[in-house]
């Protein structure tokens, strides 16, 4: 058998160019991730920061303040990415205060005495050859050194040395000297219109000086001696150097200047990057293209002249006893494709390798495309962790190629039925079993939705017909065969799987020309009566008819399958003598005598204690389909129209309130704008009505202001996470992908949430942000995983297959608290600490304004039912065959359309919120935060009510439980819709109220 990657390598590309674009910071204008500008005006504070203590000779990192240097008041970490965790970045501030264009001589950090574990740290670190890494606007610190060679480009030395060994004049001694006075020097590039100035190279000279003062120590403003700007005596050496000592006083010093330079800031990186070796680059490409045409060349030999010999004279052989004279590589045509020892372990470093040289060429993709900038401090690790972990789908994903007689390994996941919507195992049944039943391995997605892969007794080789086979004979148990009637009666099919393909039975239409239809399992059995009778029997399908058609390559012979399907028959098997086990010689299904299962006349009735003997057929069929289109059988799509009527229709609604929104915002609003702006006198502002009178009160937080924060998190999160779901890049072919990746998205979407609750707390002038941060990780999940606890509880008790496991449950916790939490935290940190907040664009009243009596429709429950009908409107059409893919079993793919659906979505719930939002603030009713939330939302309502007429109009569901899961798991997916739904109709509210109020001139 061998391997070959299949076509999922561009998708995946696709996939991860999204992954790693939307994770991109968001700047001003467009920008590659870390490299936007920062402009800076005179006396602007600018922030050094320091990154680590690193050494060539030990590799070891240390923090800067590892070492007893200076420290400023507060240690505050900036925050780090994952590749520079990994490198041992811990980027953290420093007590040298600089302001941009203000040159400072002879500032003192501070006056310090080490202790003697502190003196030997520093002693140590010297020996060792470390350098203080520092940063300024993302740029490196380093030290110029001019060259000796005439025009030779100065060198730079990426940090300063913690300090120097040397001895004293006319001593052998050698001692250890600290660097204690630093001069900087900033260059930067001026725009002579806006005044305003980028920062373009930081560089320093370190000195070691001990410093000397009169009078006593008065900190900072103390006047040295040694270094007095206005005495014009600087530190312009080391003439006088400070050791190292315990006990001694050390004075930290430093000057900064600031040098205008020519050089641009998208060519500040040019200086630190020079390569001045480029020769030795350029020998080494000439030589390995060398070796590489010397062996292509014997390659090449071997390929035309050797082996094209070979080949002619071996074809050429007449008589099998001249070939077995032969010698060469065709005497071992019959062991060279023999699977090798430990073939398993071949197999694992195969697909790792894969793995390895699918994240070496998407790393090295973005970093030709310039997107992993130096600039971008651990961009280039972070990038090939992230596309490691999703070129996994490469390692575990490859077609089969097979040859004649290869074994063909057919499974089985589960027992399914659209009246019950309760998954059983396969050998819940007391179907035949193999010697050893082996599970599969699942992923979390399989594992939810109940799938449990088996083996099965069924031997199948490729090519290689089987007629009549006997896979046991088996008497059922009056509970077995009770069981058995109970499925039948349930209408359970059983799921096959071969070559990850799953088992179909074709059901020919009565339409000429129709298409074929597949129907997704076979039955286990049937309903019927013995001719004459009245009387309901339960009979069972133990005769199967497999057909697998194969796709060949002409040229080496080997196959791919393309399609499973399967006949099932009941029949009364029959045999002559004694029982033989499989051997034995069936009267009923003989090829010997052409006695083959063609129809069900005799059925075999499912009794308890009477013998049914279980058997099959396979057939195996050339096809023209090819691998690759394998699955275009399974989501053919016959029903299209509906699909294009759907989307029309949306369209419909979201240009009709296109054009309303057109007409507020660019003749009423411009109008009502343009009026007030021209207003002169305060009293005419009070005589005029509208939504100006409210602008006092418009951005008053509104009550409940904590819950509102954590609902547009979660929303963000799910908005988030559909995302990825709806792009359409998993195939169905990855079992269970869907939900796991949906689920794995949710959890690192959490970054989102945080940052989107804590940012919106904070406009609310807030303070209890990791209050609100707990909630915002714990209240919707909750809530979710509450329902989903008591729905799989009553699973188990129906002793499904479809209840979660222990374990499962126990790593979705860890998933959650383990992995969620900690980055709704890390996203929360930045929402409200880092990023600034939100500034009022007009200052709120102290004394709410009291708001006139409003009409009844303008009333919120009224306005609220309203505003859901048009969301639900424009996606109801295609969520009929959303729940038809998902309670009736049936493959839905057709991504393309739910994203146009989306998209319209998205639009009408924006839309709908903004137009009502207008007339609610023209009626003076400044609430409008969570009737924002509220409008869109209520959407959620008509899907649960469709969800109900679905229900009773297209499922057969007659037991409680099963009734009871569906509503259960459609309240999910209602709650979920009304928190994505109700954010998206608040961030379009709080723009427009933000675009209205910022265009009026406001006293």
């Amino acid at each position: 058998m061998q391997a070959t990657m299949s076509t999922q390598p561009a998708v995946l590309l696709i996939f991860v160019v999204v992954l790693l674009a939307g994770a991109a910071t968001p700047a001003r204008g467009f920008y590659l991730p870390g490299v936007a500008p920062a402009d800076f005006r005179r006396k602007d504070a600018l922030a050094v920061k320091v990154s680590q203590l690193s050494s060539t000779k030990t590799q070891l990192p240390y923090s800067y303040y590892s070492l007893p240097f200076c420290r400023p008041d507060a240690i505050v970490d900036s925050a780090e990415n994952l590749g520079e965790l990994l490198r041992g970045d811990r980027i953290e501030n420093t007590p040298y205060v600089f302001e941009m264009r203000e040159p400072r001589m002879c500032q003192i950090v501070c006056k310090t005495a080490f202790t003697q574990e502190g003196a030997n740290d520093v002693k140590e670190k010297i020996d060792d050859d470390y350098r203080i890494n520092m940063i300024l606007d993302n740029l490196p610190l380093v030290v110029p050194i001019k060259r000796m060679e005439k025009d030779a480009p100065t060198v730079y030395q990426h940090g300063v040395h913690v300090g120097v060994k040397g001895q004293y004049s006319g001593s052998k001694k050698e001692k250890h000297f600290i660097h204690n006075h630093l001069t900087f020097l900033v260059k930067y590039h001026r725009d002579a219109e806006m005044d305003f100035a980028r920062i373009v190279a930081f560089e320093v000279k370190p000195f070691s000086v001990k410093h000397e003062y009169d009078g006593d120590w008065k900190g900072n403003a103390t006047r040295l001696k040694t270094c007095d700007p206005h005495s014009r005596q600087l530190v312009l050496d080391s003439d006088s150097p400070q050791e190292v000592e315990a006990n001694k006083e050390i004075i930290f010093s430093y000057d900064v200047n600031f040098e205008e330079s020519e050089i641009k800031r998208a060519s500040r990186w040019d200086t630190y990057l020079l390569m001045t070796d480029d020769q030795i680059h350029w020998f080494s490409i000439v030589n390995s293209l060398m070796i590489v045409l010397f062996l292509s060349g014997m390659v090449a030999m071997i390929m035309l002249r050797t082996l094209y010999r070979y080949i002619t004279k071996y074809n050429q052989l007449d008589v099998e006893e001249d070939a077995q004279e032969e010698t060469g590589w065709k005497l071992v045509h019959g062991d060279v494709f023999r699977p090798p020892v430990r073939a398993e372990l071949l197999c694992v470093y195969v697909g790792t390798a894969v793995q390895f040289l699918g994240m070496l060429l998407v790393t090295l993709l973005f970093a030709i495309l310039g997107l992993l900038s130096p600039s971008n401090r651990g961009g280039l690790m972070t990038a090939m962790l992230l596309s490691w972990v999703f070129m996994g789908l490469l390692a575990g994903y490859s077609s089969a190629r097979l040859y004649k007689k290869d074994a063909l390994a057919v499974k089985v996941s589960q027992l399914s039925s659209t009246k019950t919507q309760l998954p059983y195992s396969y050998y819940s049944l007391p179907f035949c079993r193999p010697d050893a039943i082996v599970d599969s391995a699942e992923n979390l997605g399989e594992l939810l939705r109940g799938d449990r892969i088996e083996n099965t007794p069924y031997v199948f080789e490729m090519r290689e017909p089987r007629l009549c086979q006997i896979v046991c004979k088996t008497s059922f148990t009056q509970e077995g065969a009770n069981d058995v009637k109970e499925k039948i009666d349930d209408d359970y099919r059983i799921n096959m799987i071969l070559d990850n393909l799953p088992l179909v039975v074709p059901i020919k239409r009565m339409d000429k020309d129709a298409p074929t239809v597949y129907q997704h399992g076979v039955h286990v059995g049937v309903k019927g009566q013995y001719s004459g009778s009245k009387e309901e029997k339960h009979f069972i399908h133990n005769h199967l008819t497999f057909l697998v058609k194969y796709h060949r390559d002409a040229e080496t012979d080997l196959a791919r399958i393309v399609a499973f399907e399967v006949k099932p028959f009941s029949v009364k098997h029959e045999y002559d003598g004694d029982w033989k086990g499989n051997a034995t010689r069936l009267k009923t299904c003989d090829p010997h005598s052409r006695q083959l299962v063609l129809d069900s006349d005799s059925p075999q009735e499912v009794e308890a204690n009477k013998d049914i003997i279980f058997s099959y057929d396979v057939n195996f069929e050339e096809s023209d389909i090819k691998w690759s289109s394998c699955w275009d059988t399974y989501l053919l799509m016959t029903d299209d129209q509906i699909h294009w009527f759907s989307i029309i229709n949306s369209l419909m609604i979201v240009l009709f309130l296109s054009g309303m929104v057109a007409m507020i915002m660019l003749w009423t609003l411009y109008r009502d704008i343009t009026k007030y702006n021209q207003l002169d006198v305060e009293e005419d502002a009070q005589e005029e009505t509208g939504w100006k009178l409210v602008h006092g009160d418009v951005f008053r937080p509104p009550a409940n202001a904590e819950l509102l924060c954590v609902y547009v998190g979660t929303g963000v999160q799910l908005f988030g996470m559909l995302l990825f779901a709806i792009l359409g890049l998993l195939s169905p072919s990855n079992r269970g992908g869907l939900m796991t990746a949906m689920l794995l998205s949710w959890v690192f979407m959490g970054l989102l949430a945080g940052y989107s609750s804590a940012h919106l707390y904070k406009v609310f002038k807030g303070s209890e942000w990791k209050k609100v941060t707990m909630k915002t990780a714990t209240m919707f999940p909750g809530i979710v995983f509450a329902i989903f606890f008591v729905l799989n509880a009553l699973i188990w008790g129906e002793r499904s297959s479809g209840a979660v496991p222990f374990t499962t449950m126990s790593a979705l916790v860890l998933l959650w608290f383990g992995i969620s939490v900690p980055l709704v935290f890390v996203g929360s940190y930045h929402g409200f600490k880092k990023h600034p907040a939100t500034e009022d664009l007009v200052r709120t009243n102290k004394i709410p304004r009291p708001i006139p009596e409003q009409p009844w429709y303008m009333h919120l429950a009224v306005l609220v039912l309203i505003g859901g009908v048009l969301p639900f409107g424009a996606v109801f059409i295609e969520l009929f065959f959303i729940l038809t893919s998902i309670w009736l079993h049936q493959f839905y793919y057709i991504f393309g359309f739910l994203f146009l659906v989306f998209v319209i979505l998205v639009l009408t719930c924006a839309e709908i919120t903004v137009v009502l939002c207008y007339f609610q603030l023209c009626g003076k009713d400044y609430r409008w935060w969570w009737r924002s939330y509220l409008t869109a939302g209520s959407s959620a309502v008509y899907l649960f009510l469709y969800a109900g007429f679905y229900f009773f109009t297209k499922l057969d569901i007659t037991k409680a439980v099963s009734g009871l899961l569906y509503f259960g798991y459609m309240l999910i997916a209602s709650y979920a819709f009304f928190v994505l739904t109700g954010t998206v109709g608040f961030y379009a509210c709080f723009w427009f109220t933000r675009l209205i109020y910022s265009s009026v001139k406001i006293d």
